[in-house]
């Protein structure tokens, strides 16, 4: 996903030249999560609980309601991207034959799509409570592959990233010395996540081998046999499986 990629490029950059690199001890031993923003995913009390290992009723409270997530283009959103959006969320919906459904509506709650922050982000899964929720595109970065769009709204679905997993470090290597420190929480197991399907390095959800790199050359997400991840730019029939799992059907 090129805009990821430019974002960590960025980060990366400014890392490498301030020299605030790697993950310290404390840092990696601490295992509870306070910040309500972690990369591209804005977090609530439940989703921090969940990292935390506290299960509750997570799933019954972040599923959309009769699995139709409802959206919407917000006044500053660019008007020759849209049908780029509604075509990514028509081929999510056709890849999960109608298990979720997408609706493009303004009544009730929905998502608010905008392009007026820098970045991209979405919050995780249905927000109760709210008229709107956010969901990023920044304009053209956000909107460079389809894998990103469809990154986001999985976020909206739900999903937490791939390598958030309990069980990441049986199928990945981090560096955790050339990870830019102020990065480091990018990196932290969900302890109360269910494990739903193979670990896959290519999943959508997934960072690739740059990912808030201290220097933009480094690799340090490398796959167990010492290969690099790319950028994913579509989902894969395990990320399918997985969202049709959640929603039940």
């Amino acid at each position: 996903m090129q805009k990821m990629f430019l974002m960590c490029l960025a980060i990366a950059v400014i890392g490498y030249v301030s020299g605030q690199c790697g993950c310290p001890r404390q840092k990696l031993l601490k295992r509870s999560v306070d910040s309500m923003k972690m990369g591209d995913m804005l977090l609530d009390k439940s989703d921090i609980a969940l990292i935390n290992g506290f299960k509750n009723h997570y799933a019954n409270t972040k599923k959309w309601p009769n699995n139709n997530v409802v959206y919407s283009f917000a006044g500053n959103f660019p008007r020759d991207k849209i049908p780029v959006v509604r075509q990514c969320l028509g081929e999510l919906q056709r890849d999960l034959g109608n298990c979720v459904k997408f609706t493009e509506s303004n009544q009730g709650h929905y998502i608010e799509v905008n392009s007026k922050q820098e970045g991209c982000y979405s919050l995780l899964g249905y927000a109760a409570g709210m008229p709107t929720q956010p969901l990023n595109l920044e304009n053209p970065g956000c909107m460079y592959s389809k894998g990103t769009v469809k990154h986001e709204f999985i976020h909206a679905l739900g999903f937490m990233h791939t390598h958030m997993r309990k069980d990441r470090d049986n199928h990945i290597t981090i560096n955790w010395a050339r990870i830019e420190t102020s990065q480091c929480s990018q990196f932290t197991k969900c302890d109360g996540c269910e494990l739903d399907g193979p670990y896959e390095t290519t999943s959508v959800m997934h960072y690739n081998s740059e990912g808030f790199a201290c220097d933009p050359r480094e690799k340090v997400v490398l796959r167990k046999d010492g290969g690099a991840i790319g950028y994913n730019h579509d989902t894969t029939p395990n990320d399918l499986n997985m969202i049709r799992n959640f929603y039940g059907c």
